[in-house]
C-alpha cells in the first residue's frame, strides 16, 4: 500500500541553541496539525550577550507555535537553560476547538561566582 497524499498531516518544529562560556539555552518549538486544512508554524530564537567586561552573561530566547487542524491541533514551546544563576520565563498559551498556540520567553543571567 503506498500513501501519496498527506496533505491532512503537518508537523513542524524549530530548535535554536546558543553555547556561551559555561551556559547553555535552548528553545524548542513544536507544532503538528490534523485535518482537511492544516497549518503550522514553529519558530525559535535566541541570544546571547556578554556584558561588565565579559564576566556577566545574559541569554534572551523566544519561541512560538502555532497548530491550525479540523481534526488535531497541538503547539508546544520549551527551553533548557544550564549554567544561569538566574532564569526567568512567561509562557502564553492557548487552544480551541481547532488550534492551539504558545508563546514562550526566556530572559538568563550568569554572574560570577
Amino acid at each position: 500500500m503506498f500513501i501519496t497524499d498527506l496533505s491532512y498531516l503537518e508537523t513542524i518544529s524549530a530548535n535554536e541553541s546558543l553555547l556561551g562560556g559555561n551556559s547553555l539555552l535552548q528553545i524548542t518549538s513544536y507544532a503538528d496539525a490534523e485535518g482537511e486544512d492544516t497549518y503550522t508554524l514553529a519558530n525559535a530564537n535566541t541570544d546571547l550577550k556578554k556584558v561588565g567586561n565579559g564576566q556577566v552573561t545574559i541569554g534572551k530566547g523566544t519561541g512560538d507555535a502555532l497548530a491550525i487542524g479540523a481534526d488535531t491541533a497541538i503547539a508546544d514551546v520549551s527551553y533548557d537553560a544550564q549554567g544561569f544563576d538566574k532564569v526567568i520565563s512567561i509562557k502564553i498559551s492557548g487552544a480551541g476547538e481547532n488550534y492551539a498556540f504558545e508563546n514562550l520567553k526566556v530572559i538568563a543571567i550568569d554572574t560570577p561566582a
